[in-house]
């Protein structure tokens, strides 16, 4: 009786209306776009028809963007957009200047706003979303349409009679493969689901930083504060977060983040941080270390240490020394055939921290030539050598024309 039941709902899908049928979803591989303030936006919840978008997309941390509210709404001219959404955290985001590819679907171009700054839909590696939508006079698209509006039918049908199991969309497949491959309590799989990503999103907003665009990447892995494994084809994003209490009180932070991009070596490989303790044989005369010394390493599946990679990886480095007003600062890496410190080129500095690419792996920290600075803490008013030496300069020649003037006059 069931399968009688599905076959007629199977028929009956060919005669929906023409609303549903030409009504468009977006790609569960292409749903992520990019702003500049405030990170990705999903799209997954987007309808896209022949005359206007409907729907949502969803901020992880600015809440829900809607596409058709009062007052305002999005349209769709043959692929080209117009109108704004609005959302409660982002306000009005205007997409004028975004289409969507009447023959693949691909969005284009780019949406703004006062909050959500400039909203990137076709990024280069990072971000890219798609839809299944294509005019009515396109029979490709007709037909793809027709497909997903039968599928999803049968699918409600499903279950409603208690078969959801029969259908397994792609992202469940993705759950359950990870849940096969971990602990299988309960506690584990929630904690592996949801605690790392809440995490890592915490930590971006504590440091006040956008997350990396390497989250949005397929098949991408995360970690927080614990060891990484990543395979050959995977990217990966490490964040180790070393601060205390009361550097947390402070507002300081000390930390170690690493993206990887995919293939930087031919195995899997297991990553891990640490901090080590500072001794004479780490140091050197010429340098004074700032904070602590940093220790990544990566083994593979042997327990065999790799630290040559044959693509270059992101690290990026906090430290709770305030950086603003130190000189000659740089980034250097411990050869440890000879216990020698080597400077880094192309570091970029901010207040807080420092990043570079390396292709390797070993002992890192922040070092400062004593020649030029004085380390000092971050409350000291204690000023460079070359500020006293300039000071002094003055004072002596102040003393020198006071002392003619005193001469002459006598």
């Amino acid at each position: 009786m069931k399968l009688k039941f599905l076959l007629f709902v199977f028929l009956i899908s060919f005669l929906l209306p023409v609303k549903s049928i030409f009504a468009g979803t977006i790609l569960s591989g292409y749903k992520y776009a990019w702003s500049n303030n405030i990170g990705y936006i999903n799209f997954e919840n987007l309808i896209v028809n022949d005359s206007e978008l409907s729907g949502s997309a969803w901020s992880k941390n600015n809440g829900w963007i809607k596409f058709n509210p009062t007052n305002g709404g999005v349209s769709n001219n043959n692929g080209d957009l117009s109108g704004s959404a609005w959302g409660e955290g982002t306000g009005w985001i205007d997409f004028n200047n975004v289409s969507i590819s009447t023959t693949t679907g691909k969005f284009s171009g780019t949406a703004t706003g006062d909050i959500i700054g400039t909203l990137t839909f076709d990024c280069p590696t990072y971000c890219d979303v798609r839809t299944d939508w294509r005019p009515a006079q396109s029979t490709s698209g007709s037909v793809a349409r027709i497909k997903s509006s039968i599928v999803s039918s049968i699918e409600n049908v499903f279950n409603k009679l208690g078969l959801e199991n029969i259908i397994k969309s792609e992202e469940k497949k993705k759950v359950i493969k990870i849940k096969e491959n971990k602990d299988n309590t309960e506690d584990n799989y929630s904690e592996i689901l949801q605690s790392a990503p809440d995490n890592i999103t915490k930590f971006y907003q504590s440091i006040g930083k956008a997350e990396p665009a390497i989250r949005a990447e397929l098949d991408n892995v995360e970690s927080f504060n614990s060891p990484i494994t990543i395979k050959p084809t995977q990217s990966g994003l490490l964040v180790w977060d070393f601060s205390t209490e009361e550097m947390i009180k402070a507002g300081e932070t000390k930390a170690v983040i690493i993206e990887f991009p995919k293939n930087i070596t031919f195995s899997e490989l297991t990553l891990k941080v640490n901090t080590k303790e500072i001794d004479n044989s780490l140091l050197q005369k010429d340098l004074n270390i700032l904070d602590s010394i940093f220790e990544i390493t990566a083994h593979d599946n042997n327990g065999n240490i790799v630290n040559i990679f044959s693509t270059p990886i992101k690290i990026t480095i906090f430290i709770p020394d305030n950086l603003f007003k130190q000189k000659d600062l740089g980034i250097y890496y411990l050869l440890e055939g000879i216990k020698k410190w080597v400077k880094i080129p192309e570091s970029e500095f901010d207040e807080k921290s420092i990043t570079f690419f390396v292709n390797h792996l070993t002992h890192f920290a922040v070092f400062a030539s004593p020649n030029d600075v004085l380390i000092i803490s971050k409350n000291s008013s204690l000023l460079s050598i070359g500020e006293l030496l300039i000071i002094l300069l003055i004072i002596l020649m102040l003393w020198f024309f006071k002392y003619k003037h005193k001469k002459i006059s006598s």
